[in-house]
């Protein structure tokens, strides 16, 4: 039989494409965007800087607790104690924002 008689949907040979459009990863796409979305919302954000403050701390005395030891050089104790400041002041900066007065 033909296949034309069989199959109502088509009607033409136009009809029938070389490549079927598949979509793949449509999905995928969509929860990358809700994981961005998640990710960078205000309360996000502000969890994810109190995180990495205390990240921070806990990195800082561990620097000065290897000066201590011997493990870390003092030299090289002060310039990491000094970028983690550094860090931690540009968190807290950005945490608390700008007062504006009236």
């Amino acid at each position: 039989m033909n296949a034309y008689y069989q199959n109502p949907k088509i009607t033409r040979a136009t009809d029938i494409r070389p490549y079927p459009s598949v979509t793949v990863g449509d999905k995928l796409i969509s929860f990358i965007c809700t994981i961005v979305a998640a990710l960078t919302c205000s309360v996000a954000i502000k969890v994810e800087k109190a995180v990495l403050c205390t990240v921070c701390f806990v990195g800082f005395f561990g620097v000065i607790g290897g000066m201590e030891s011997g493990a870390v050089g003092m030299l090289a104790g002060l310039f990491l104690c000094a970028i983690i400041g550094g860090i931690e002041l540009l968190i807290f900066k950005s945490l608390f924002g700008k007062k504006t007065h009236k």
